[in-house]
């Protein structure tokens, strides 16, 4: 019997992103939502600003301009203002800040189609591992 000379194609998974908007919203709007109870209960810890900041740099990727981005732009400067201080406290006026920037936030995620999801959320994966694990947000 002969056996074929070409060699075999190496296996290259692909992503599969899901049809007709179909996702699990918790996945995608779950931390940000953690965050916000969290604020209700007083305890915000630095796994909460990451993922209010994970939250509000795939908005940024999304959408390059717009009110999306302006309230994406003030909660990116808000934990930055809250990073900086000695202890982890958000004060009232952050807070609601905050939470409107969200309101804003979701609504901009709920919208998004999938692909431009994993896009952003991909592109984000690939600057974190170039900066080795500090991804920088620039303003």
């Amino acid at each position: 019997m002969a056996s074929n000379k070409k060699p075999r194609k190496a296996y290259r998974p692909r992503p599969v992103v899901n049809p007709l908007n179909a996702r699990d919203p918790w996945a995608i709007e779950g931390d940000a939502h953690s965050v916000l109870l969290a604020m209700e209960d007083g305890f915000v810890s630095e796994d909460h600003l990451a993922m209010l900041a994970a939250h509000a740099d795939i908005v940024r990727r999304i959408y390059p301009s717009g009110p999306e981005r302006i309230q994406s732009d003030a909660v990116i400067r808000i934990i930055r203002d809250i990073k900086s201080r000695p202890e982890i406290r958000i004060l009232p006026l952050e807070e609601a800040s905050i939470r409107a920037a969200l309101t804003v936030t979701l609504d901009a995620i709920r919208r998004a189609r999938n692909t431009d999801i994993y896009r952003a959320a991909t592109a984000a994966m690939q600057d974190m591992d170039r900066l080795g694990g500090a991804v920088r947000v620039a303003l």
